[in-house]
């Protein structure tokens, strides 16, 4: 079983910079540490958006977060 959510900033700005994701991204990873542990895979990527409103092809932090049954 797994879920995601796309992260996007609010500010235009931030959206279309590559930066502000990445430092995103570093704050996130060392919170999951361990979480092998719980029998869950969590995974950050940088991916381009589809075009939202004003801007073409922002820039969105995906966090997927799935879980396996124990054997």
């Amino acid at each position: 079983m797994g879920s995601y959510v796309n992260l996007v900033f609010s500010d235009a700005r931030q959206v279309e910079d590559i930066h502000p994701h990445l430092a995103l991204a570093a704050q996130l990873a060392p919170a999951l540490e361990g979480c092998e542990k719980w029998w869950m895979t969590v995974e950050i990527a940088l991916q381009r958006m589809n075009a939202m409103q004003g801007m073409s092809r922002p820039f969105g932090l995906m966090v997927r977060a799935t879980s396996a049954t124990p054997t």
